[in-house]
C-alpha cells in the first residue's frame, strides 16, 4: 500500500516594509540560522548601510516540507535609486511596520541571490529606478534579529 503525503507549506508575509539595509556578512555572528532555530536571540552588531526606497517594498517567506526536510525561501523586492555593491556578498536587514527586524543572509553559504533591473521610466511620470529582487533558500532564511 502506498501512502501519499501532500507537502506542508507555511507562508509568511510581512505587514509592510519600513526600511531596508545591507551589511557585510563577514561581520555577522556564525551559524545564525541554527541559533535562531534553537531560540537563541540574534543580534546584528555592525554598521547597517541604509537603502533609500522608492515605492513599496515586499518581503515574503515560504516554508515547505520538501525531500524529507524543511526549507524556507525568502524573497525581498524593492525599488531604489541607490546602486548596491552587488559584486560583494551581502546580507540584508528588513524592518517592518511593527518595528520588528529580520536578517536575510548569513556569514556562511548560501548567500542571497541578487537580481537587479534598471528601469529608465517614462516621460509621463514613472521614475527611473533600480528594481532589486533578493532571494535566499536555506534551512531558515528569514531570521528575526535585533539591531
Amino acid at each position: 500500500m502506498m501512502i501519499m503525503m501532500n507537502a506542508m507549506i507555511s507562508h509568511q508575509s510581512l505587514p509592510g516594509v519600513k526600511s531596508i539595509g545591507f551589511v557585510d556578512p563577514e561581520y555577522l555572528q556564525p551559524n545564525v540560522a541554527f541559533k535562531s532555530i534553537a531560540g537563541i536571540p540574534i543580534g546584528v552588531f555592525c554598521h547597517i548601510n541604509s537603502i533609500s526606497l522608492c515605492g513599496n517594498a515586499t518581503c515574503e517567506a515560504v516554508s515547505e516540507y520538501n525531500n524529507n526536510g524543511r526549507s524556507q525561501k525568502t524573497t525581498l523586492k524593492f525599488n531604489t535609486t541607490d546602486v548596491l555593491p552587488t559584486y560583494f556578498k551581502l546580507a540584508f536587514i528588513v524592518v517592518d511596520t511593527n518595528s520588528d527586524s529580520y536578517l536575510i543572509g548569513a556569514r556562511e553559504n548560501p548567500y542571497p541571490v541578487i537580481k537587479c533591473t534598471k528601469s529608465f521610466g517614462t516621460p509621463g511620470g514613472d521614475s527611473a529606478v533600480y528594481s532589486y529582487e533578493i532571494s535566499l533558500t536555506a534551512l531558515k532564511s528569514l531570521i528575526p534579529c535585533r539591531i
